[in-house]
């Protein structure tokens, strides 16, 4: 029901379907000119059109597809000429290669798709799908944007702010990379007796590697020791025919280790080298198959001889957590050895945290460790009497990144016949990788147009490793205008619609903190949509704390009515049409 309308004023009333010869779902706009006058009407057909977007997969893999869909819906009656523009991103960021609308046809002009859905009905709902390729040297987050609109009998859309939509895609990440490496236990094989191939297969890349497969071609004649092999929790496990072994190793995320080891009694006819065959495979795209193979040869045993072998639990291995070392130091000779000394030494970044040792007495400091062995007997029957075996964890710094260099050394007051395999060094990848988490909160809540609000901006370094090339970025709602930005480390910058807040290193457990001026505008109508983000140059293992949203409620002043008199007007009025409808 109508109460009291100021003459002048104008009120909408949605026509029923059967009103207006069988138009459906208009408004009737009418103007009240004042007491003891018709109201003016007019018509306005409207529509309700909104766009909603999806990436799969996002973050996609550099030089792999993604595949961006376009949802087109009509909330409203009937609409017409339905367009749905599309912009891609550019072609150093992805290329496209297919589009499918579910109807209609389109045109495509530089990166502009235009799609042209004609009549969308009530509750209709069309699609298009662009099938990209992202390149392969995509480094950055890039973007698409779609937007929809109609032609109606009259006016257009009722509601304009879904009509667009804007999707982001992450950082792509990098194509899985297999890599295999194989050491030995020891490093010389005897004749009858055992010898123990210790494989590394890594994912170097960042995207999952599938159906990964690991295949070893022992040396001929050798046999398998009964239930020697060993593998870590990656797939269906080891399957040995003879002198080859197949390994299904399943998926690895990337940066995954898997390990496996296996045992051959070396054959009593062995006079030479033994040789093994290494190569892992997968189903997924590889950045580099150049490390995919690798050969393995062991010499035969000599007499008296001294060796050191230094194994990386982790490789690669993420700055802020603990590394843990084994050095096994061996007599692959036939005479005792006496006095043997066996020194550890870490890389630069690293600071001891433990070590023990199986056999003597071991000093350490901050950096290396020292043990004296004592004896160290050498081959009997064909078998080892003894080895010592050194553990050592250590920790890695926040900051380290790169490669690190670990070295082992063993000498023994005896004369040797080989002092090549006296000392060995041990090469780690060191990778950073910070959990960062934004934090947002609005000083007002709610606001009033004209106030002046305060956004205070978190992102959290929650570790392991130290953050380099930080940024926390707001994107401003619109109706606002910044007049502050502050941080506490590093500078920040307002450009148009945004404030960019950038630290070139934030430690692990370390926050940077923003504050934003900004000024509501007085026209402001809406409540404002504040979205923040941030992200830095390292991997971040949780995108789903990189992002927040916060919405701050806007309070319209209450307006101020004077009672005006009931006079009766004395002046005349002269009906006027509005608008004319055939």
């Amino acid at each position: 029901m109508l109460k009291e309308i100021a003459r002048g004023n104008r009120f909408a009333i949605r026509c029923p379907k059967w009103a207006l010869s069988g138009i459906v779902g208009l408004f009737a706009i009418f103007t009240f000119q004042g007491a003891g006058h018709a109201l003016l009407p007019s018509i306005l057909d409207f529509t309700d059109l909104e766009v909603s977007a999806t990436a799969d997969p996002n973050p996609p893999v550099a030089g792999g597809p993604l595949v961006y869909v376009v949802t087109v819906t009509n909330n409203g009656p009937f609409a017409s000429n339905t367009e749905l523009t599309t912009t891609l991103p550019g072609s150093s960021n992805a290329i496209l290669k297919q589009v499918t609308t579910s109807k209609g046809t389109y045109t495509i002009v530089g990166n502009t798709v235009t799609c042209e859905l004609g009549q969308l009905p009530d509750g209709g709902v069309e699609y298009a799908t662009f099938e990209m390729r992202v390149a392969p040297s995509a480094v950055e987050p890039f973007q698409f944007q779609s937007t929809v609109e109609a032609t109606a009998l009259l006016v257009g859309e009722l509601d304009p702010s879904n009509n667009t939509v804007a999707t982001t895609i992450m950082t792509p990440l990098t194509a899985a990379d297999m890599a295999v490496e194989v050491t030995t236990i020891p490093e010389c094989g005897l004749v009858g007796d055992n010898l123990t191939y210790v494989v590394k297969v890594r994912n170097l890349g960042q995207a999952d590697a599938l159906n990964v497969t690991l295949q070893d071609f022992l040396p001929a004649g050798s046999i398998i020791s009964a239930g020697s092999i060993e593998s870590t929790t990656h797939g269906s496990g080891c399957t040995p025919f003879g002198t080859f072994v197949n390994c299904s190793l399943g998926t690895m995320p990337g940066g995954d280790v898997a390990c496996v080891t296996m045992t051959i009694d070396v054959p009593m006819s062995a006079t030479m080298e033994l040789v093994l065959d290494t190569s892992v495979s997968t189903s997924s795209m590889e950045g580099d198959t150049t490390n995919n193979m690798v050969r393995t040869v062991v010499p035969l045993c000599e007499f008296i001889d001294m060796s050191v072998d230094v194994f990386d639990i982790y490789d690669p291995i993420v700055a802020g957590t603990t590394q843990t070392y084994q050095v096994i130091a061996c007599n692959q000779g036939l005479d005792d050895a006496s006095d043997v000394i066996l020194d550890f030494v870490l890389p630069d970044g690293l600071t001891l945290v433990s070590a023990t040792s199986t056999m003597g007495v071991c000093t350490p400091t901050l950096t290396s460790v020292s043990c004296n062995v004592g004896t160290l007997g050498g081959i009997l029957n064909n078998r080892l009497i003894s080895k010592a075996t050194l553990t050592v964890e250590a920790f890695v710094s926040p900051s380290v990144t790169g490669t690190v260099i670990a070295h082992a050394t063993v000498t023994v007051s005896d004369d040797e016949t080989l002092l090549d395999n006296n000392s060995e060094p041990e090469t780690t990848l060191v990778r950073a990788m910070a959990d960062l988490e934004v934090l947002k909160t609005d000083q007002i809540d709610p606001i009033q147009p004209g106030q002046m609000q305060t956004y205070e901006l978190k992102s959290t370094n929650y570790g392991p490793s130290d953050a380099t090339g930080v940024r926390l970025v707001d994107l401003l709602p619109g109706g606002v205008m910044v007049v502050s930005a502050t941080s506490n480390l590093g500078s920040c910058q307002i450009y148009p619609g945004s404030v960019e807040c950038q630290a070139a290193v934030l430690p692990a457990g370390q926050v940077l903190i923003a504050y934003l001026g900004v000024v509501v505008d007085v026209t402001a109508i809406e409540d404002l949509e504040n979205i923040a983000f941030t992200e830095s140059l390292v991997r971040d293992p949780n995108h789903q704390n990189n992002v927040i949203q916060v919405t701050t409620g806007l309070v319209t002043p209450t307006p101020t009515f004077t009672n005006t008199p009931t006079n009766t007007p004395t002046e005349t009025f002269t009906f006027t049409p509005t608008s004319t409808f055939t």
